[in-house]
């Protein structure tokens, strides 16, 4: 190995484990192929459960998993309409929140 490739080598391993471009391009990749290859089966699991719970600290992930049944059983939804409230909770927070 020459010391130009070895010099390259390093660097796209330093780039690819120090990079927050690249951890936001993993992440990206993930998101979509979770949203592609699992959506379907997400949504026929979705109308076979039923939720439900007094806890008010889960009524919000409560009302998500309504207003998903709600848009799959309408069809091939890809975003919801404008003015639709998609409710909050923690499970969005974090590294996730502004992708969701």
């Amino acid at each position: 190995m020459s010391g130009g490739e070895q010099t390259l080598r390093a660097l796209v391993h330093e780039f690819k484990t120090k990079s927050p471009a690249y951890h936001t391009t993993v992440q990206t990749t993930l998101r979509a192929s979770c949203t592609n290859h699992y959506r379907r089966g997400l949504i026929a699991l979705l109308a076979t459960l039923e939720f439900r719970s007094n806890n008010i600290a889960y009524q919000p992930a409560i009302e998500a998993l309504k207003l998903i049944r709600r848009y799959a059983e309408a069809g091939s939804t890809t975003y919801y309409p404008r003015g639709e409230v998609v409710p909050e909770h923690r499970g969005t927070a974090g590294d996730w929140e502004s992708r969701c």
